[in-house]
């Protein structure tokens, strides 16, 4: 069975406020590197890319489960370690000095990193059971909550893609 789509898939209304929120996510850090032919990019560049690419990856998908791991393959395209470190306390660990930043009180900076790489390992150890056919219960509320992390990491790589 064939089809074919002429045209839009989706309005996309190009005002102020729209034009705030690519402002806000960072779309507009990376037209510069949209410009560049590929073997111009640097390794971060094309990670970066990658790693929007399945971030929006995830919402192609109907299954909860497939949604989930084309997040988690969002964060490990950012965050796999390159030496033998375990891949899940590097992520979370990465995520979580990444993420959190800037805060006045330096205690509750070190409790939020604490706590937001608790809740990702928890999160990420659904991963081998979803991606090695285990039966893991997935919840809505859990890629919800995978998907906050990861469009605040992504934000923030893109944020601070200088300095990568």
């Amino acid at each position: 069975m064939a089809s074919k789509l002429i045209g839009q898939i989706a309005l996309f209304k190009l005002d102020n406020e729209s034009i705030g929120k690519m402002e806000k996510i960072g779309a507009f850090k990376l037209f510069d590197t949209l410009a560049k032919e590929r073997q111009q990019l640097s390794d971060f560049e094309e990670a970066l890319f990658r790693s929007i690419r399945w971030f929006s990856n995830h919402l192609d998908q109907y299954e909860i489960e497939n949604q989930f791991l084309s997040l988690v393959v969002c964060l490990e395209t950012l965050l796999t370690p390159r030496d033998n470190d375990p891949i899940c306390n590097a992520i979370a660990e990465g995520i979580a000095i990444l993420s959190i930043t800037n805060d006045n009180n330096g205690d509750d900076m070190i409790e939020k990193r604490m706590d937001l790489k608790s809740r990702v390992k928890k999160l990420y150890r659904k991963r081998s059971g979803i991606s090695h056919g285990g039966k893991k219960q997935m919840f809505e509320s859990e890629v919800r909550e995978l998907k906050m992390i990861a469009m605040i990491l992504l934000m923030e790589m893109i944020r601070r893609k200088h300095e990568f």
